[in-house]
């Protein structure tokens, strides 16, 4: 799922029953933006956590933003952990109703510790600089 170029056996992937080879197609660094779309929906909240902690230039910053919103509390956990969470979706989980998600994410906006936009963006080239 990670590494295949192959179109036919990505998608293959990206439709199997198990929700944790789904997700693992987040890391593949010729995902799309729908490809990955399809990730965040899936009904599986291993597929949408494991897309959150392991896709490279994406999940994009308006995908973050929805996620933080997410049913999942795990899949709320990962967005503010991710280096490119951008602010607006951190501070969507600060307001959320799991304690543990809502002070985690307080504790990075109060500390400041909040990477800027270029800095995600450059964190985002690297990455796929990388798996290239």
């Amino acid at each position: 799922a990670k590494t295949t170029n192959h179109l036919g056996v990505f998608e293959g992937l990206m439709d199997d029953e198990d929700p944790r080879v789904r997700g693992h197609c987040a890391a593949n660094p010729r995902i799309t933006r729908e490809q990955m779309q399809r990730l965040i929906a899936d009904s599986a909240w291993q597929t949408r956590s494991l897309a959150v902690q392991l896709g490279l230039r994406y999940p994009d910053d308006e995908q973050l933003i929805l996620l933080a919103t997410d049913r999942s509390s795990s899949v709320r956990w990962h967005v503010i952990f991710r280096v490119d969470a951008p602010r607006e979706a951190v501070e969507g989980v600060a307001r959320d109703a799991d304690d543990l998600n809502r002070q985690h994410a307080e504790r990075l906006l109060g500390g400041g510790w909040l990477n800027s936009p270029q800095a995600c963006q450059s964190v985002r080239e690297s990455r796929t600089r990388a798996a290239r």
